[in-house]
């Protein structure tokens, strides 16, 4: 089942239609999208709309980018600190879980896991 909702982006009311279930995430978007317009044309200044939303849309995609590098760094932190610990081990691996309960595993489990949840929301 579709449902239809209405977002504001710079002053101008777009009609979207999108999967029943969806409407709460696509207004999230939507008032994120309208803030980083507003915010790109506060730094252009008065440009066609077109042109607005290019440059907000390579704004995002640089914002997405420089996410996706942290998480890839994020990733390979954690890695290291699981084969450190196995390292002292003497290679006889603990479970994950008695890994990622160090304190310092867990703040980077939980911090890559936050990065993914905004990297799928925008």
């Amino acid at each position: 089942m579709r449902s239809t909702l209405t977002i504001v982006v710079n002053g101008s009311k777009r009609r979207i239609v999108c999967e029943q279930g969806q409407e709460e995430h696509l207004q999230h978007a939507g008032r994120y999208l309208d803030r980083r317009v507003r915010e790109m044309k506060g730094n252009v200044g008065a440009i066609a709309d077109s042109e607005l939303l290019v440059l907000t849309a390579l704004m995002l995609v640089d914002d997405l980018s420089e996410k996706q590098e942290q998480i890839k760094n994020l990733e390979k932190l954690l890695q290291e600190q699981k084969d450190s610990v196995i390292d002292k081990t003497k290679g006889s691996a603990p479970p994950l879980e008695v890994v990622l309960a160090e304190p310092r595993l867990e703040r980077l489990a939980m911090r890559i896991e936050h990065l993914a949840k905004i990297f799928a929301e925008h």
